[in-house]
């Protein structure tokens, strides 16, 4: 056991029932599950209930709650305990009293079904009588204690589960990013989840699952902890109060552009299991675009054309064709210079969208041709004409004025994704 954290009584003392926590984690190929404590308002309502007590080597037996009351022995700090009692002449044969070895083994209540804990074996004392030997079993009584063992629990996610749940109501936020999606870049998602029922939410869980593949960068919110698996982006929440709303925030990537499912599943021990899908729409982006280059860095040039993936991407190209056309067009891939009617235009290709994918196409003049000589030259623009290629490309053709002097000219292009 890594660690054991001792549960006190009322006194502040430790009390006969601890808390720990196993050194390797539980996985669902050790079949091993949880049960519910019994949870009922007062303490008069659990008397003579039947139990199911269990002991050493699996061994099992009944028993009748008799009385809840503090642990009698003097030489231990005071415990609440439920009693059970056995007479050996009673002749029952599904009865039973505690012997060495069965300290903290379970005893369960039948609730509508599920075996629901009331206490772990504590101690036993004898009282002999002319009809035979009374045997007076006592266990630590669990539900004297939840509020404790939920401090401890809390810590790392979890509270004690109800047998009795009650119900609420869980209403999930999904706010996507306000600015375009890229492929193969970060973005965040932000989940609120809010209790709007009269009951708290307790053991919270929230999974996360995506229609296409990613990567996580974080996944994160006060008081959730990870439990992700590799197909799952999963936390737990020990609880949410009513009227409270808890954040969690998701920051991942998606590689592929398109439309894409993120569905989110919910639930509580007090609400039963929602599931609510939501559209990604994830532009293409650079990184995508080149995602299959042998070198897809922006100076790449797989085809040897003597255009680099970067100018292939903005103005149009096929980076694994040679070719100075745009990619199915009889139209220049590179910025032509040329003299119409008197007057100096310069064409290039733009793409549609080139704002949402972080493109900006900017004149630029030099009188020189000298390095870091060239400057914006958007002054010098008398008119600007936009005629369309195909879907996803125009030709911007802009008419220079006259500089009464002798300048080179060009369209620098920046990437900002």
């Amino acid at each position: 056991m890594a660690t054991q954290t001792n549960i006190t009584n009322d006194e502040g003392e430790n009390s006969d029932l601890f808390i720990g926590t196993l050194n390797t984690a539980i996985t669902d190929s050790d079949a091993i599950t949880y049960h519910p404590y019994l949870n009922y308002d007062r303490e008069l309502s659990y008397y003579n209930k039947s139990l199911i007590v269990l002991g050493k080597t699996t061994r099992g037996g009944a028993g009748t709650i008799a009385q809840i009351t503090d642990s009698p022995v003097s030489n231990l700090n005071t415990t609440r305990v439920l009693r059970f009692d056995y007479l050996v002449r009673s002749n029952d044969e599904d009865g039973c009293y505690f012997e060495t070895g069965d300290s903290g083994s379970p005893v369960f209540v039948d609730q509508n079904g599920v075996a629901a804990i009331v206490g772990t074996n504590s101690l036993l004392s004898s009282v002999t009588t002319p009809a035979g030997t009374n045997y007076l079993n006592y266990s630590n009584f669990i539900p004297h204690y939840v509020d404790k063992l939920n401090v401890v629990m809390e810590s790392t996610g979890y509270r004690m589960t109800k047998a009795i749940p009650g119900s609420t109501t869980l209403v999930l936020s999904h706010t996507p990013p306000s600015t375009t999606i890229r492929a193969g870049h970060d973005f965040t998602i932000g989940l609120n989840l809010g209790n709007t029922g009269s009951s708290m939410a307790e053991n919270v869980k929230l999974e996360n699952s995506l229609s296409t593949s990613y990567s996580v960068s974080s996944a994160s919110g006060s008081s959730w902890f990870d439990e992700s698996t590799n197909t799952l982006i999963a936390a737990r929440r020990a609880s949410i109060d009513t009227s409270e709303n808890t954040d969690y925030s998701l920051t991942l990537s998606i590689p592929i552009a398109g439309s894409h499912t993120h569905t989110v599943t919910y639930r509580s021990d007090q609400s039963s299991e929602v599931s609510e899908s939501f559209t990604i729409d994830v532009m293409e982006s650079f990184l995508s675009w080149s995602l299959g280059l042998s070198d897809p860095s922006v100076t790449g040039d797989d085809d040897h054309d003597g255009v680099s993936n970067l100018l292939e991407y903005v103005f149009g190209g096929d980076p694994a064709v040679a070719s100075r056309l745009v990619a199915g067009e009889n139209i220049s891939l590179l910025p032509q210079f040329q003299l119409v009617g008197g007057s100096y235009t310069l064409s290039y290709v733009r793409r549609i969208d080139y704002a949402d994918r972080a493109i900006t196409y900017q004149l630029t003049s030099s009188s020189t041709l000298a390095i870091d000589s060239f400057s914006d030259a958007s002054a010098m623009i008398s008119n600007t004409s936009i005629s369309a290629i195909n879907a996803e490309y125009e030709q911007v053709t802009l008419t220079l004025a006259p500089s009464g002097s002798e300048r080179f000219f060009r369209i620098e292009v920046t990437l900002d994704e």
